[in-house]
């Protein structure tokens, strides 16, 4: 009985050490993720407005707490998300045609660098977001995280561009 156990957790230790590893070897740059929106009868003016509406709509799904720093140079926000703190900062903005953002947690080594476009598009507006993400090693986070991006990369975007549209859909 002792031997079996002994042979299911050598099995066990094996497994998580192979996740691991590969999970190092996986590249640390996710390639680009584009993202692309029409929001219906939405002027470009009207989407700038909510893609700064950060109380309202947070880049993340999980955000539970807020806090806008100084936005007398650049804007910066804290979104506290799950024991973590996912910093944002606006880097260039170009009013109503295009915005950078680049942001970075507080536990795992990441950067995602969001690049957002606004088109006028007959009947609309089209919002394209385009995801580049970074996660460098220096946490036992890293492989774990680079595993999930293998599979779900630009989700983020994906949900932010969804949760943007729908403000202009829902009933006041």
């Amino acid at each position: 009985l002792f031997n079996m156990l002994w042979h299911i957790l050598l099995a066990i230790v094996s497994i998580v050490a192979v996740f691991i590893i590969i999970g190092l070897l996986l590249p640390a740059k996710v390639k680009p993720v584009t993202t692309t929106r029409l929001i219906k009868g939405a002027s470009k003016l009207e989407v700038w407005e909510i893609l700064h509406d950060i109380q309202s709509v947070p880049f993340t799904d999980e955000c539970t707490r807020i806090d806008i720093g100084p936005t007398d140079v650049v804007t910066v926000w804290d979104e506290h998300i799950n024991g973590s703190v996912l910093t944002i900062k606006e880097i260039n903005s170009e009013e109503p045609d295009r915005l950078i953002r680049i942001a970075t947690d507080s536990v795992v080594p990441m950067t995602i660098h969001v690049e957002i476009i606004l088109r006028s598009v007959p009947g609309g507006t089209s919002v394209e977001l385009v995801e580049n993400m970074e996660i460098r090693n220096g946490t036992w986070h890293v492989p774990i995280f680079r595993w999930i991006m293998l599979f779900f990369a630009g989700n983020g975007s994906r949900n932010y561009a969804t949760r943007v549209e729908q403000q202009f859909y829902e009933e006041y």
